[in-house]
């Protein structure tokens, strides 16, 4: 084990977490322990950025709203082991993730979102690396969802048509998104604020954890990812339609919880809407391309979520 622990040896390696993305571990040793994580490469193709950015924004956020990396034994950050990245995170004692939030829990979250905001407003975001470009950029999704769906490489498309059909509907949605980034320009943002990746003690919000996306973007994008996972009681994948509809109680705390620490305009509402619009683009294009990106336990998951999206 290359990153630094306090005991004599390891006692165990545990994995823990449902990412879609990175495989992560809690590492046992005695009274000592940490978080392991390793990058996916063939979504996080420039590790070295990402951890650039994500020391960039740490040394800079310094109240324990973001986890602390650990470093190895010889002072790196990181290590590249057949091609692949791992890194270590400190342990927030005491501290749970909860899928799914209650309305106090929501409230905390959205007030966490809001703090990290204001201590990265003086952070500019030209010194950090766009690790994933357009990331948030729904119009440039259903450009490249419209080649997918004409191409269908693997055959799936007929499928899949009524989702398809409901995508193209709703394009104007991506043309809001465009008019949305353009009149908040950028700023440093989380960019996945699922409530899985809140640590909680009890329902209170003491950590963001996850920061591999943290790169310049319109900052409500956070409020409006915390709303979609927030605010359907059931996961992505669910095949029940109610486990997607959205719960108002949970949409007005997160909501109402940042304008309470932050000023906002009816941006967040309208982020709210494209943002599962966007997901919605983004699974399907996913599944009819063969699941490349979102990790999957059955064939049709990425249909499933992005069905999801368009409940």
């Amino acid at each position: 084990m290359r990153f630094t622990t306090g005991a004599a040896g390891v006692d165990r390696i545990e994995a823990i977490g449902g990412g879609l993305i990175n495989d992560t571990f809690r590492v046992v040793a005695g009274a000592d322990g940490f978080i392991l994580q390793r990058l996916n490469p063939a979504v996080f193709a420039d590790a070295d950025a990402v951890m650039a950015n994500i020391l960039t924004v740490t040394d800079h956020v310094r109240d324990g709203i973001l986890p602390r990396l650990r470093p190895t034994r010889t002072g790196e950050w990181s290590v590249t082991v057949d091609g692949a990245t791992w890194r270590a995170w400190e342990q927030v004692v005491d501290a749970e993730t909860i899928d799914v939030l209650n309305v106090a829990q929501a409230r905390s979250a959205a007030r966490l979102v809001a703090r990290l905001h204001d201590a990265l407003e003086g952070l500019d975001p030209a010194g950090l690396v766009t690790t994933i470009p357009h990331f948030h950029d729904p119009a440039w999704h259903f450009d490249r969802f419209t080649r997918i769906c004409a191409d269908d490489p693997l055959g799936r498309a007929g499928d899949a048509r009524a989702e398809i059909d409901a995508i193209q509907r709703q394009s104007d949605l991506a043309q809001l998104a465009t008019e949305l980034n353009r009149a908040h320009g950028p700023a440093v943002a989380h960019n996945d604020t699922k409530p899985s990746n809140f640590l909680f003690r009890g329902d209170d919000a003491v950590t963001l954890v996850d920061l591999d996306t943290l790169m310049p973007t319109a900052w409500f994008w956070d409020v409006a990812d915390l709303v979609r996972g927030t605010a359907a009681p059931g996961p992505d994948d669910a095949s029940d339609p109610a486990a997607h509809r959205a719960r108002p109680e949970l949409v007005e705390a997160v909501v109402d919880a940042y304008r309470e620490i932050r000023p906002a305009g009816d941006e967040l509402e309208a982020g709210c809407v494209v943002i599962a619009y966007e997901q919605a683009v983004r699974f399907l294009a996913d599944w009819l391309e063969g699941d490349h990106h979102w990790k999957t336990t059955s064939p049709t998951q990425n249909l499933d979520r992005a069905r999801g999206q368009l409940v």
